[in-house]
């Protein structure tokens, strides 16, 4: 009976554990969308310094919740874009390595959006002999996080970021066009609006630059999307 209840106890105490954590990560996840999304007048890069201390107090609570790993990566990496060139190749080998460590630990970390990141990164940042920017890798890194959640607001906008770098407007048209389809999750409807709108601005862009486009293609896409102001 003892054993029984000790085992109750410690399954009540590891949902607790859980849900504390879960609700931690939400709210890191919030505050970095206010931070990324901003008007320019913030000072981003202390703001990132404050919530890349408490994500890493988090991390020292919860060493192998791969979550805030990659939470600290997203925190990194966003702060490189502040910060002078030779820290920011720092920065964004830091974060790719603790991508890598949250994948090894869960390779469905925060339901692939892990992917989304490290797949990111390797699409924007430089190539060797300055950085380890590869646009293969960031294909399949990309890809793994849409075969992982295919409803994903981040990874289908990010997957049709990474086909416009690589002058494939067609093709990227289709998961923009999914981003905006895809519903607002309640916890993170400020996140998940901001992205939409981005997503409607690239194809905004693209209406800008209709030359790349074939006329059937192009009809699909602004029969669907009025892209008029």
């Amino acid at each position: 009976m003892k054993i029984v209840t000790l085992v109750a106890f410690m399954l009540l105490t590891n949902t607790a554990h859980s849900n504390n954590v879960a609700s931690q990560i939400d709210y890191l996840e919030s505050e970095w969308a206010k931070i990324y999304y901003s008007p320019k007048g913030l000072d981003k890069a202390s703001s990132y310094c404050k919530l890349l201390k408490k994500t890493r107090t988090l991390k020292k609570q919860n060493a192998k919740t791969a979550d805030l790993l990659f939470w600290e990566a997203v925190v990194i990496s966003s702060a490189a874009e502040h910060s002078d060139p030779l820290k920011a190749l720092t920065s964004i080998e830091t974060a790719r390595k603790l991508l890598l460590k949250a994948i090894e630990i869960d390779p469905n970390t925060m339901q692939g959006s892990a992917y989304v990141t490290l797949g990111s990164l390797y699409y924007q940042a430089p190539g060797w002999p300055i950085s380890f920017g590869d646009k293969n890798k960031a294909e399949f890194f990309l890809k793994k996080a849409l075969e992982i959640n295919p409803h994903s607001l981040d990874a289908n906008y990010f997957y049709a970021d990474y086909l416009i770098s690589q002058n494939k407007p067609i093709k990227a048209i289709q998961y923009l066009k999914k981003t905006l389809e895809l519903p607002i999750r309640q916890n993170q409807s400020f996140a998940d609006n901001q992205i939409k709108a981005i997503a409607l601005k690239s194809i905004k862009t693209l209406n800008d630059d209709r030359s790349n486009l074939p006329k059937k293609a192009w009809a699909n896409l602004t029969t669907t999307f009025p892209l008029s102001e």
